[in-house]
C-alpha cells in the first residue's frame, strides 16, 4: 500500500509543480492553494518545490508500471 501512496504523492507533486510553472507569479499559486485549501471538498494540499523528496517517493511509481508490464498492462 506505501508504493499506492507514495504515487499518489510523487504524481500530485509534480502536477503542482507544473501548475506552478505555468502561473506568471508563484504568489497566483500560493493565493489558489489557500483557497482551494478552506472551499475544496476533499482537498489534500501539494506544494511546489524543488522536486519530490525522499528515497522512495520518485521511485516507487516505477515499481507499479514494472509490475503492469510485467502483468500485461501498459502505462502511459
Amino acid at each position: 500500500m506505501k508504493i499506492v501512496e507514495n504515487s499518489f504523492r510523487d504524481v500530485n507533486i509534480a502536477f503542482v509543480n507544473e501548475l506552478a510553472m505555468s502561473f506568471e507569479k508563484l504568489v497566483l499559486m500560493w493565493s489558489m492553494l489557500s483557497m482551494v485549501r478552506h472551499e475544496a471538498f476533499a482537498f489534500m494540499a501539494h506544494y511546489p518545490g524543488a522536486g519530490v523528496g525522499g528515497h522512495c517517493i520518485p521511485v516507487d511509481p516505477y515499481y507499479l508500471i514494472d509490475y503492469a508490464k510485467k502483468n500485461g498492462f501498459s502505462t502511459n
